[in-house]
């Protein structure tokens, strides 16, 4: 009897213990100026935004739960979800008033009764304590406007309407003009009109671009951040010319003039076996990938912005690679870096570069007629047939 009173005990307090620590434990949320405001709207003092959306006009009242329509399912759910929309909420709510669940298997005098909340579970594969809760509140969801379950967040009201009137003034100047802008842009863009109309006292560095803000912002002027579909650039027209000319040279020269020369070939394609024929391709190697995007107003169908042609002046290193017509590798792919100092990097670093790969240096990064030179004498001339 000692025994068991004294488990007893232990075993309150071991309860009591537990349950301070659960309480003491709970995180408590931090209020912000934002919620202050939300709660307090008499202590801002700063104007509503005058953003460019439109006010909506409401809609239809929501209809009751008796004068919905029911629409029974074929079979039951065989997906779980985790996140219910309203719709899916009015749907659990109509089954449990609507679908009849037969009480005897006669055939005669058969009767019927609604279903209970573990039925709806095991047909709905939702929670029961959930399909509980959502029974007692049928009137409330019922009553709740839109499509989704969650309620709407408040929406928080505009701190800066001057300044953000000001910056989105500028930033659709410079889209005008097919400036790209990103969110750098937007950084430094913001400190000024900031400090100009904030009055005395007021410093750039005061002002906090946080990602909340810059979302809203988005959100509020109808702002994203899209693709570029248009590009101001084109092929200058005299590498038409030179290209017929190429390609005309190439003819003259590769092909048997008559029938005796056509005879004489020992050749693969005309004058020349495949082990002869060689191409290279140069690929710049940029640093910077973010030319492809800028910000824009929604909505639009042209992302238009004026940008270099081929990224030739974002370039740090330059690709070669020469591949001949037979697929044999003969001659290594070449990088060139941009460097000022070669001889310095090349005795720094040249033991930790690959093999397989050949490196130059220069100012430009980029092959130019000197070092295709090099490649003609020392890497053409020199590989193997």
């Amino acid at each position: 009897m000692a025994f068991s009173m004294r488990f007893l005990a232990l075993f309150v307090i071991f309860v009591l213990c537990f349950a301070i620590l659960r309480i003491g434990i709970r995180p408590k949320l931090r209020a912000t100026p934002d919620d202050a405001n939300i709660e307090n709207p008499g202590t801002d003092h700063h104007p509503p935004p005058s953003g460019p959306r439109k006010k909506l006009r409401p809609g239809p009242k929501p209809l009751p739960l008796e004068a919905r329509s029911f629409r029974q399912r074929v079979g039951p759910i065989k997906k779980i979800c985790r996140t219910y929309s309203r719709s899916r909420k009015v749907q659990v709510i109509l089954f449990l008033m609507h679908h009849r669940v037969p009480i005897s298997v006669r055939v005669e005098n058969t009767q019927f009764r609604q279903p209970t909340h573990r039925e709806a579970w095991i047909y709905r594969k939702i929670p029961e304590t959930t399909i509980q809760q959502w029974w007692t509140a049928r009137h409330t969801i019922a009553a709740q406007g839109g499509t989704s379950g969650r309620q709407k967040s408040l929406r928080l009201m505009c701190l800066w309407p001057e300044m953000e009137k000001e910056l989105i003034d500028t930033f659709l100047d410079e889209r005008q003009k097919g400036k790209l802008v990103r969110r750098g842009w937007f950084r430094n863009k913001a400190r000024q009109p900031f400090v100009k109309h904030y009055g005395p006292g007021v410093t750039a560095n005061m002002f906090v671009f946080s990602v909340g803000w810059f979302n809203g912002f988005m959100k509020r002027w109808r702002i994203s951040c899209g693709v570029l579909t248009k590009i101001s650039s084109r092929v200058p027209d005299e590498y038409q010319r030179l290209v017929i000319n190429w390609l005309r040279f190439n003819r003259r020269n590769s092909q048997p003039r008559n029938f005796y020369e056509r005879a004489c070939l020992t050749t693969d394609v005309g004058w020349y076996r495949l082990s002869n024929i060689l191409n290279l391709d140069e690929t710049p190697i940029p640093f910077e990938y973010l030319d492809g995007k800028t910000y824009a107003i929604k909505g639009s169908i042209t992302v238009s912005g004026k940008t270099d042609r081929s990224g030739w002046d974002k370039r740090q290193a330059t690709l070669i690679l020469y591949i001949f017509v037979d697929g044999v590798s003969r001659i290594k792919p070449k990088i060139i870096f941009h460097a000022s100092s070669r001889n310095n990097i090349r005795r720094k670093e040249a033991h930790l570069w690959n093999t397989e790969v050949s490196v130059e240096l220069n100012s430009t990064a980029y092959n130019n007629e000197k070092l295709f030179l090099v490649f003609i004498d020392d890497d053409l001339f020199s590989c193997p047939e």
